[in-house]
């Protein structure tokens, strides 16, 4: 910890069985998972999800080695008296890959949209007891998006469950495609001298000058209410 000078160490098995590698989450950033279980609730901060297991199997060389190292891990589990892994169901939660929620990406807003002036809203507060509702021990959640897999000790992905981000166009600006046609894409702030602020997802803006709003000069208002919805949009 740069901020403390704490060194932590761990002797947890399937860390200690990296052999100078990270863990790899198998599911890349973007994904979307249907049907995923809670299985731990922390109020007011998240929630971890089991995700279904995979409807891919791996090929023969990629299971013996996830074989292989099971069997790294138990070896050392025994070496270190642990002895976790001779418990059938701790041996079978290891195998559940998890992603967690926290409760500022969990349910989107009832009124997630801009004002009269075309200014974007003050950041939403999911309310705790809202959020419990949602997210209760066992409920199944419709489906996910993976937003991150940088744990890479623990091996467990961030991800969001609110709307607006599963179906957001991007989740980064490394996902921007010059070129591409972005559909339904809402408008959330007009600039001074008629151009337009636009969301793709997840925070990541565009701007749309004036001169790339329409074929033929237009005195109209693209957005005079804040609510408008662009049709298309190309990324130059």
């Amino acid at each position: 910890d740069a901020a403390t000078k704490v060194v932590r160490l761990s002797l947890n098995a399937h860390i200690l069985s990296l052999r100078g590698e990270y863990s790899s989450f198998p599911l890349p950033v973007g994904t979307i998972v249907q049907n995923a279980q809670v299985i731990r609730v922390d109020p007011g901060i998240g929630a971890l999800l089991a995700l279904p297991p995979s409807e891919t199997s791996p090929d023969d060389d990629a299971a013996t080695a996830q074989l292989d190292k099971i069997n790294h891990i138990i070896q050392l589990d025994r070496d270190l008296s642990n002895n976790l892994m001779s418990i059938c169901e701790y041996k079978a939660a290891s195998k559940v890959l998890t992603a967690y929620v926290h409760i500022s990406k969990s349910i989107d807003p009832e009124n997630n949209k801009s004002n009269k002036k075309g200014k974007p809203q003050a950041k939403h507060r999911t309310p705790e007891a809202l959020f419990a509702r949602h997210f209760s021990i066992n409920s199944r959640v419709k489906s996910l998006r993976i937003l991150s897999t940088s744990n890479l000790i623990d091996g467990i992905a961030s991800c969001a469950t609110a709307k607006s981000i599963v179906n957001a166009h991007v989740l980064t600006h490394e996902d921007i495609v010059p070129g591409k046609i972005y559909r339904n894409v809402p408008v959330i702030q007009l600039l001074d001298g008629g151009g337009v602020l636009v969301d793709l997802g997840l925070g990541t803006k565009g701007i749309i000058p004036a001169m790339h709003l329409f074929d033929k000069a237009s005195h109209g208002n693209p957005d005079a209410g804040g609510d408008a919805v662009l049709s298309g949009y190309r990324q130059k």
